[in-house]
């Protein structure tokens, strides 16, 4: 089940698109520089939070990223067109998965440490993707299911647990998971779109929604923003967390996943919490406990444990 909540993801490449991928690297690589690139974000958008509002940041970041997403839609898959009783299931989706994400993510990094961050949020995710999908009926967990949540759920307390004694970051740690509850949220919501959609196309769907949606916010805190103390490393910051982030990574996993298959190509995302702990530690000299080591170890066991368990539908909705 867990397996499958971190699968589907990947799915959304699987159709024929009209752009072909030259093979100049494998598979293998270029699903290790997209989980790279993911994960160091979270350690980039931390610094960038030194000279940037982190309203003005997410509202400049969907922006930009929004608008590179709409060129690489056009090439990868073109524009298409969708009935109209499908666009109430993508606002839903881009109210969770782009503004409360972005929102949430936000708080987390100014409150808590970015190594933080970048354990719960990914490492929870395939967690609260397989409740929600079981809440909603879609997905039915098994005991081996219930045993990985707990272990996930157990790391998660771990990596928390020095964050304890400081409220504020207690309460960042809170933000990383509302974070991460609300972009599974999404990926269920979505779900009975990735068969028609493409994962680019769909994501520049849910990223413009999510994007104007957050704009009221976002506008007040970019009239607020000092530009003039951004400095060089805080644009190329915000370039790298807009189109590497937003954009490459989507590209690399439809050329990855192409030759891959998602199920392979979603084991790779197990690699997140821990390379984002590095780098920020690396980057921020951030500290990292030995408990919040092995409460990342246990969080990726936890997936790892029903990985191999696969659910029992119940159905399968119309996608339109």
């Amino acid at each position: 089940m867990l397996q499958s909540a971190v699968a589907h993801v990947y799915q959304w490449n699987a159709t024929v698109t009209r752009m072909r991928f030259p093979r100049i690297v494998s598979g293998d690589t270029y699903m290790l520089i997209s989980v790279a690139i993911f994960a160091l974000n979270f350690t980039v958008m931390k610094a960038a939070l030194h000279e940037f509002d982190s309203m003005a940041y997410a509202a400049l970041r969907l922006l930009v990223g929004s608008a590179v997403l709409l060129v690489a839609t056009k090439l990868i898959s073109g524009w298409g067109s969708l009935p109209r009783k499908v666009w109430p299931r993508l606002a839903v989706a881009a109210l969770l998965g782009v503004a409360a994400n972005q929102v949430a993510v936000m708080f987390a990094l100014v409150h808590t440490t970015a190594a933080n961050v970048a354990v719960l949020v990914p490492g929870t995710i395939p967690l609260f993707a397989a409740l929600v999908a079981a809440i909603m009926r879609v997905e039915r967990l098994t005991a081996r299911n219930y045993v990985g949540i707990a272990l996930g759920l157990a790391g998660v307390g771990m990596v928390s647990s020095p964050s304890s004694a400081n409220g504020g970051a207690l309460i960042g740690d809170a933000a990383a998971l509302g974070s991460a509850l609300a972009w599974a949220a999404h990926t269920v919501i979505l779900r009975p779109l990735m068969d028609r959609l493409h994962a680019v196309q769909l994501a520049s769907f849910t990223v413009g929604l999510g994007t104007m949606m957050l704009a009221p916010l976002g506008l007040a805190a970019v009239g607020r923003q000092d530009f003039s103390a951004i400095s060089v490393g805080g644009w190329a910051a915000l370039s790298f967390s807009a189109i590497a982030a937003l954009v490459v990574t989507q590209v690399l996993q439809f050329a990855a996943i192409r030759e891959l298959g998602p199920s392979r190509a979603a084991l790779y995302s197990y690699l997140t919490p821990f390379l984002g702990a590095l780098f920020a530690y690396w980057l921020l000299s951030e500290v990292l406990e030995p408990s919040q080591l092995l409460g990342a170890c246990l969080v990726v066991v936890g997936i790892l444990v029903s990985r191999k368990s696969w659910p029992t539908r119940f159905r399968r909705p119309s996608p339109w």
